[in-house]
């Protein structure tokens, strides 16, 4: 068995897409690789900022012959398609043997294939691999047709410690490379992968990223603590800062203590995403200080310090425009950037954000928010002051420099407005959740301002036929969806969903955006919309499949986080031998009635027919729970009294023989098995699909 290693080297790659590529690389290599019948003892993949690497061990040297029968004309076919046969797999008649099959007697030939070597097959794959390899943008450089993220320098090919050669972009394969761009930029050959990876080792490359993660965490917490200090929330930053370095060292700066007067979110935004700093904190206080992660060393004092009078030249010029947009921006009531929105647009089909603010201020003050917050002890004027201010902050200069800080900076300023805190927290929440794993707004009026800001933009942009398609979503309506049902689930809502989007719709065409031949239309296809955000919302939390289809069949008739609610019901009921018992009988009473369904002559119950005990004790207990309200019940209800229908539903079947000699009595029975099926069909669709 031999190891084969790949590396691709290149222009500095965003930390962004990192992970992707090694992800990418990983299953089209795999995949390629069983495609070639090549099996492998283990594949990994690598990623740092300069290149990409894969690693296969226990590849066979070369593949195993393989005897492939083919199935020619039949053995009575006219001659010309026989000779055609023949002719196209250059045999004679004598090399086929007869073979018999249900569709008759054909002609039939065993051929072999040789293995290739292995090493020919890595060849054509790695090529295949770097022309085919998705990048959300790429590059062409140097004349060349071939793309990529950014130009590739070298590319490494070595199997069982032989060089493979290949040509792709005008680049030949070798079997060297560099290591650290600045420190060791002279190449170096390699003959193994021990020997390649112990090389870069040698030469300040981590290949590893999850290696990289935990010093670089190690070495800015040694800064911190030297400092007294702690980082708030740092992980997230140090996967990001471990894509821009193949080697990192610490270094600990400063800024001036005026710039502490900024709120603490533009400090965190300029340092997290602007710089990539981490801001040191003291108690919960931000600190004058950070620490950068370099990929220079630090063990020369004089690059050291320049590193660091760069760094901090730049965030200063950061924090002075931040400062000079905070100062400039307080000097005016929020509502005066609010009037700035009519400037300002939505969408060239959806009117401006002074539309959007007046619908979101109409939305809001519909029957259901209006219960919804009064019942919350939310006033009609907070509720109104919150959908006008939310997005005024959007025309404040801080906002043009720092755009990640939407409805923050929005709440700060109502606060300097004079506006209560209620209203503050629903400007600052009401963009959440951003993603799946941000928070939910819990409070009353951030909910209703969050709920109703995604409910006018879904409506807005279906109503223009913008809905995303397969592979684009330039809207974010995905996320819009998601997170309005995860604001629902999460603050138990049980409202029309229906309703309000009509509502929203009927705002859009008051202001004369879309019409009212288009509202149905557009509303079925939120709903639908709405309903697979929600079945990938519940897949992603490991919900069954079937169960899943089952449950959204009610999507229209009940709640979401009710359809949630009998869903988990229904999951654990089918872990119990009581549930699996259940489902059993329901798949024998569908059984029968799908078979005999065809020979009703009637729908009608006939009690004059019975002549067993066992007809007459299931027809009055299936009577029984009519009459108690049966189909009106809850799930949990109504499962409870299915079970109790268990000994008279078995005896039934044990006893009494469908296949009557007499026609009416069979009829009847029939009958009496739709309406046990009826009850099953409307307790839940979960039994039609399990």
């Amino acid at each position: 068995m031999a190891n084969f290693f790949l590396e691709i080297l290149m222009e500095e790659m965003p930390a962004r897409l990192q992970d992707m590529a090694a992800s990418q690389l990983k299953d089209k290599l795999e995949k390629k690789l069983q495609e070639e019948n090549l099996p492998f003892k283990s594949l990994k993949t690598y990623v740092t900022p300069r290149r990409l690497v894969a690693h296969v061990e226990g590849l066979p040297e070369k593949q195993e012959d393989m005897k492939e029968r083919k199935k020619g004309p039949r053995v009575d076919a006219p001659e010309k398609a026989v000779k055609g046969f023949l002719k196209n797999l250059n045999i004679k008649i004598e090399d086929c043997i007869k073979e018999k099959t249900p569709k008759g007697e054909f002609f039939m030939i065993d051929i072999s294939h040789k293995g290739k070597k292995t090493s020919s097959i890595l060849k054509s794959i790695v090529k295949n691999i770097l022309e085919s390899f998705f990048w959300p943008k790429s590059m062409r450089w140097g004349g060349h047709s071939g793309r990529w993220i950014r130009p590739v320098r070298h590319i490494i090919l070595v199997f069982n410690e032989k060089m493979l050669e290949i040509e792709w972009n005008g680049i030949k394969s070798s079997n060297k490379t560099q290591g650290h761009r600045f420190l060791y930029p002279e190449f170096f050959s390699v003959k193994s992968w021990e020997s390649y990876k112990n090389g870069l080792e040698k030469r300040k490359v981590i290949l590893e990223k999850e290696e990289k993660r935990k010093i670089i965490q190690e070495g800015v917490s040694f800064l911190a603590k030297k400092a007294r200090a702690g980082i708030k929330k740092p992980l997230k930053l140090i996967d990001e800062v471990s894509g821009l370095v193949e080697y990192p060292w610490f270094i600990k700066g400063s800024f001036d203590k005026k710039y502490l007067m900024l709120p603490e979110e533009v400090l965190e935004t300029t340092m997290r995403v602007h710089q990539r700093y981490f801001l040191l904190y003291d108690d919960k206080k931000p600190l004058p200080f950070f620490v950068l992660v370099s990929n220079m060393p630090t063990d020369n004092e004089k690059i050291t310090n320049e590193i660091r009078r760069g760094n901090e030249k730049v965030l200063t010029a950061r924090l002075e425009d931040a400062s000079f947009y905070w100062n400039l921006d307080r000097e005016k009531p929020l509502k005066y950037f609010s009037l700035k929105l009519k400037d300002r647009l939505f969408h060239k089909d959806l009117g401006t954000m002074w539309q959007k603010k007046e619908r979101l201020e109409s939305l809001i003050e519909s029957p259901f928010f209006t219960d919804y917050l009064q019942a919350k002890n939310i006033s009609k004027r907070d509720a109104t002051t919150a959908a006008s201010l939310c997005k005024a902050d959007l025309c404040t200069g801080i906002i043009a420099e720092f755009p990640e800080l939407q409805g923050v900076m929005g709440s700060y300023y109502s606060k300097l407005s004079g506006e209560n805190q209620q209203v503050s927290e629903a400007i600052k929440d009401h963009y959440n959740p951003t993603g799946p794993d941000s928070s939910c707004p819990e409070k009353p009026l951030s909910v209703a301002l969050s709920l109703v800001d995604k409910i006018d933009t879904l409506v807005g942009f279906f109503s223009a036929d913008l809905e995303p398609t397969s592979s684009k979503d330039p809207y974010a309506l995905r996320r819009s969806a998601l997170g309005l049902i995860r604001i629902i689930l999460k603050n138990d809502l049980n409202f029309n969903i229906a309703l309000i989007l009509g509502e929203s719709f009927d705002l859009y065409i008051k202001q004369g955006l879309t019409n009212k031949k288009q509202k149905n239309n557009s509303i079925e296809k939120i709903k639908n919309f709405l309903e697979e955000r929600f079945k990938y919302y519940l897949k992603d939390k490991g919900y069954s499949y079937k169960i899943i289809e089952a449950s959204l069949s009610n999507f229209s008739k009940k709640s979401l986080h009710e359809i949630e609610k009998d869903l988990i019901y229904m999951e654990d009921l089918l872990k119990t031998d009581e549930g699996d018992a259940l489902l059993k009988t329901y798949r024998r009473i569908n059984n029968i009635f799908c078979v005999k369904e065809n020979v009703l002559e009637t729908n009608t119950i006939n009690k004059g027919k019975f002549t067993q005990k066992e007809e007459e004790k299931i027809f009055y207990a299936l009577n029984q729970l009519e009459i108690e309200g049966f189909f009106e019940g809850n799930l949990d209800k109504k499962i409870e009294k299915l079970l109790g229908l268990k000994k008279v539903v078995n005896d039934f079947f044990e006893n009494v023989l469908i296949n009557s000699m007499d026609h009416d009595i069979k009829n009847n029975r029939i009958c009496l098995i739709k309406k046990m099926k009826k009850l099953f069909d409307d307790t839940f669709p979960f039994f039609l699909v399990c």
